[in-house]
């Protein structure tokens, strides 16, 4: 079964205005609202024009040095809030202008620096805290990040910015109903920002509230109907639950968007390969790799139709070909294993296991197919320990505890054999080969009696069952021929 993974994007907002004060000056009024509708340009030209009528004004300056900011004139920006500190040390948007800029030029360090000045001089101003607890949520410091956004809420519950990335904070530290509610916040104060619906539906899918996770991507398409993630995210969620129909309905619009967006190429293979549309399968996995040469997972998902459809030499082609372009690619390594085990090539495919293994430990897959080669080598300690750790991993895998109960029986450990046999009826109560597996144990013991119950339960469900047969007349011979 290929993995999937459910893909978590980011949307950025651009919230971090600078706080109006008040002034009389007509030409900055008329540029501090051009600033507020995103005219950024036009903020400049008025902002330029008023400091002609007010040249020393460190206010206008910072408005001036937040929309060079904005357009990408650092340097500019820069100038003009040094202007400013220097014609006014005290104030306070100057820093956070200076903050902005550097958190631009992903300077987070100097960034910092300047936005804690801004929060020494304002102590009371929330966007002063909350971007400067992006540039902390951009240097992995989530305490901190977290902390300052606490702080941007006290100062506005309101703070769209502060919730939105105290949201994301959450969602990346696994704080999913924490997230959720920050989410819901916002759609209470504006409904509006297919980002945040998308968001918490992304929330939602990975708490398997399906219907929830589908119904926010459904929103957040509704507000934005080219909004690629959102029907990538829906497909995989449909993927997830089994309905490739529809999955394979939200990647085709997704490569309608954009042609070139390889992933939804593989993805939408995926899901041809489970309705067994097998050319659709290939040609989409012949996209992503057309698109996108180094693709290693399009190579492995190619490599397993091969593997599928018995073109073996194609799929070691391409389990190979993932793994050179990405050698810690767990899948591939498995796959190309378990195709190394079915073609009796198990040296080969006992390396592949290990090297998967060290890759990831809790590897359930590779011990227990591991388990299982050294189980027909004959290596039945071997084979012992690598079921074992299937089973610490998984402890409702059943045809572990089958395939290690065998392994006693063949080491004559015929009370752990009991204990696994035991295991796996619990699991399935009318499985016939476990009954005879398990009379056999009895025999060996001594139980004849049970055995032969086990014999003849196993008959029940499978007449046909020649082991049980043959075990419970060779029983019932030796109850004939004994004293």
């Amino acid at each position: 079964m290929v993995k999937k993974l459910l893909y978590f994007f980011l949307f950025f907002f651009n919230f971090s205005f600078l706080i109006s004060l008040e002034n009389d000056n007509e030409l900055f009024l008329t540029g501090r609202e051009s600033f507020y509708n995103g005219d950024f340009l036009d903020a400049v030209y008025f902002f330029s024009e008023s400091l002609r009528i007010e040249p020393d004004s460190s206010l206008i300056f910072s408005y001036r040095a937040r929309a060079y900011g904005a357009l990408g004139y650092y340097e500019e920006g820069m100038q003009d809030a040094n202007h400013a500190i220097m014609l006014d040390s005290q104030n306070a948007y100057a820093y956070f202008a200076l903050g902005n800029i550097y958190a631009d030029m992903d300077d987070f360090v100097t960034a910092l620096r300047y936005f804690t000045l801004a929060v020494y001089h304002e102590p009371n101003e929330t966007n002063f805290f909350s971007n400067r607890a992006l540039a902390h949520y951009s240097m992995n410091n989530h305490d901190l990040a977290l902390r300052d956004f606490q702080d941007a809420l006290r100062l506005d519950q309101n703070n769209i910015t502060a919730l939105y990335y105290r949201a994301i904070l959450y969602s990346n530290t696994g704080s999913l109903s924490s997230a959720i509610s920050d989410f819901t916040s916002i759609i209470a104060l504006n409904p509006g920002i297919p980002e945040v619906w998308f968001n918490r539906g992304a929330a939602y899918g990975y708490l398997n509230n399906h219907n929830m996770a589908i119904n926010d991507y459904n929103t957040a398409i509704n507000l934005n109907p080219n909004y690629l993630a959102a029907y990538q995210n829906r497909g995989l969620l449909y993927f997830k639950l089994g309905d490739f129909i529809n999955a394979i309905n939200d990647f085709t619009t997704v490569i309608a968007i954009n042609p070139e967006f390889y992933i939804a190429y593989n993805d939408r293979g995926n899901s041809y390969t489970n309705i067994g549309d097998i050319d659709s399968a290939f040609s989409d996995y012949d996209n992503a790799i057309r698109i996108a040469p180094l693709y290693a997972l399009a190579y492995n998902n190619r490599g397993f139709l091969y593997m599928n459809i018995g073109d073996l030499e194609n799929a070691l082609r391409d389990f190979s070909r993932a793994i050179e372009l990405d050698p810690s690619h767990v899948l591939a390594y498995n796959n190309r294993a378990y195709l190394y085990m079915n073609m009796g090539y198990f040296d080969l495919a006992i390396e592949d296991f290990s090297i998967s293994i060290r890759l990831e430990f809790n590897n359930e897959a590779a011990y227990f197919y591991r388990g299982l080669i050294y189980l027909e080598l004959g290596d039945h300690r071997a084979a012992v320990d690598d079921l074992t750790h299937a089973i610490r991993i998984s402890p409702n895998n059943a045809e572990a505890y089958n395939q290690r109960g065998i392994s006693h029986v063949l080491m004559q450990d015929f009370l752990r054999a009991m204990d696994d046999f035991n295991m796996v009826l619990r699991f399935h109560p009318e499985h016939a080969d476990t009954y005879d597996r398990r009379g056999f144990v009895y025999a060996n013991m001594g139980d004849f009696q049970r055995a032969m119950e086990d014999f003849e339960t196993a008959l029940r469900i499978d007449p046909n069952n020649a082991s049980a047969r043959g075990n419970l007349n060779i029983l019932r011979s030796m109850q004939l021929n004994s004293p």
